[in-house]
């Protein structure tokens, strides 16, 4: 009898072992990873991160950028660089080209430039010097100024090189080189008869420059275009610049051949107004765009956007058209890979959620770690109706916050919201991204958060980055207003 109950259990074993049974195994538990110190969103090692110049060499990629102290006597925003081989583990060398404590100094605050190699192994940086003080006895706010040095720390400034605009809004050059023509070109914002544009300067020798005449005219209205970026990747060539405008993002143009007329994409801009100041760049055989998220005034959720904040990248992908599509960076997936377990607040398992257009309904989640936490999901869309998304910082007994990342179905955005009341009133919206849904379809959600920063991206196909001072360590909640869809694979990563 022993033989024959031991035959049995083996034969049942077999039959599980061939059947389609896979158990999932457990999640680790939060803030179990040791994740060394990295981060995706870093800040300045004094205060925050202004605009950035990224310059790619040798496998590592050279992040300069305004240091945005908040704590100078008279000037400000001197450059400063933190490198990274892999967009996770970042080295900051704080300052590296002064600004001058000087009213009478067209330094007395830098400005947004570039930073390029010569075939001399010598690296020019071209930036802004700004001095807007009434009585300073300078012609114009603004000069074009030039530095250069042998290891990108240590910088000697050439003054006899700094030019003029003839008016007071000139800066933000970038530097680029046409190797068949053997000419360095730099791109200047700038304003032409009260309207923005991209002018263009020439020069043989990164010393001498010649007025090169318009390069783009603002072709959406009369606003300044500010931090361009030019350059030439697989076969199209591209511009970026940021609107100075009531559209606070960063836009880009792009065409095939030089002499077609630069092509405007429908959607021409990769995230929403948590996201300015971008920069394109090429590195590691791909193509990035670095920018910033600002802080809030007062330091409160339901301020408005100051300048500076945390870096934040996103890795762009080239379609067949042409178009640029956000995408989260590669290195963040391949880093923050390990699953964790998130229950609801009831203790259930977290996995799956479904919702009617008959009712509103939220799901209550634990505490976010203090890790950076990457989750995504599936979101099964039946009709286009109503709306879903997350609220933050919600309390022990409320599934709904003040901060909502809502996704409309029949408005067609995703956006963030700061002031909402209820489920039908989330009040103004502080960043709309458009997004087109589709009835019967299922979009892929990937998101990550490092400290107050979140960043989304639907569909690899737009991304919308924000701040949320309230959103670290609290609960959160995943809801659907009137909306018939089913959230699934839902997982969290760190």
């Amino acid at each position: 009898m022993k033989l024959k109950r031991v035959l049995f259990m083996i034969l049942f074993c077999l039959g599980l072992a061939s059947c389609d049974f896979v158990v999932e195994p457990k999640g680790a538990e939060k803030n179990s990873v040791d994740q060394k110190g990295m981060q995706i969103n870093p800040k300045s090692i004094v205060g925050y991160v202004g605009d950035v110049m990224p310059f790619y060499e040798d496998g590592e990629m050279n992040i300069f950028y305004l240091q945005d102290g908040r704590n100078t006597y008279l000037g400000y925003h001197p450059f400063a660089l933190m490198t990274t081989k892999d967009f996770v583990n970042y080295k900051d060398y704080g300052e590296v080209i002064p600004y001058e404590n000087d009213l009478y100094s067209q330094d007395m605050a830098l400005g947004t430039g570039s930073v390029i190699k010569d075939k001399n192994g010598i690296y020019h940086c071209f930036y802004t010097g700004h001095n807007d003080y009434k009585n300073n006895g300078l012609p114009w706010f603004e000069k074009i100024q030039h530095a250069t040095s042998l290891d990108k720390i240590n910088w000697k400034k050439i003054e006899a090189d700094g030019f003029y605009g003839g008016c007071n809004d000139f800066r933000d050059p970038y530097v680029y080189f046409e190797e068949k023509e053997n000419t360095y070109y730099m791109l200047i914002t700038t304003r032409v008869n009260d309207y923005g544009v991209i002018k263009q300067y020439k020069s043989k020798d990164l010393s001498k420059w010649t007025d090169n005449g318009i390069f783009f005219k603002n072709d959406a209205g009369s606003y300044n275009m500010e931090c361009p970026t030019y350059l030439y990747y697989n076969g199209y060539y591209y511009l970026s610049y940021s609107e100075q405008g009531a559209h606070r993002v960063t836009h880009y143009r792009y065409k095939k051949n030089l002499a077609d007329p630069w092509i405007k994409p429908e959607i021409d801009y990769f995230d929403g107004e948590g996201f300015y100041a971008g920069r394109m760049e090429k590195g590691f055989d791909k193509l990035y765009v670095f920018g910033w998220c600002g802080t809030k005034e007062g330091d409160w959720d339901n301020g408005a956007f100051n300048w500076a904040g945390n870096l934040v990248t996103h890795e762009l992908v080239q379609q067949e058209n042409g178009e640029l599509k956000p995408k989260m960076v590669q290195e963040f997936k391949d880093t923050f890979h390990t699953k964790v377990d998130y229950k609801l607040k009831n203790k259930e398992s977290l996995s799956a959620m479904t919702f009617d257009k008959s009712s509103s309904k939220a799901f209550a989640v634990e505490e976010l770690a203090e890790n950076i936490t990457r989750f995504e999901f599936d979101a099964e869309i039946k009709e286009l109706e109503g709306n879903f998304g997350l609220s933050f910082n919600t309390l022990t007994n409320h599934v709904l916050s003040e901060l909502i990342l809502s996704f409309d179905l029949k408005k067609n955005q995703i956006s963030f919201h700061n002031q909402a009341k209820s489920f039908s009133d989330f009040g103004s919206a502080q960043i709309v991204v458009p997004y087109t849904f589709k009835t019967n379809t299922t979009i892929h959600v990937d998101a990550i958060i490092d400290g107050q920063i979140l960043t989304i991206y639907v569909q690899d196909e737009i991304a919308l980055s924000t701040r949320m001072y309230a959103m670290p360590k609290t609960g959160f909640s995943f809801f659907g207003y009137k909306a018939n869809i089913s959230l699934k694979d839902v997982s969290f990563y760190e």
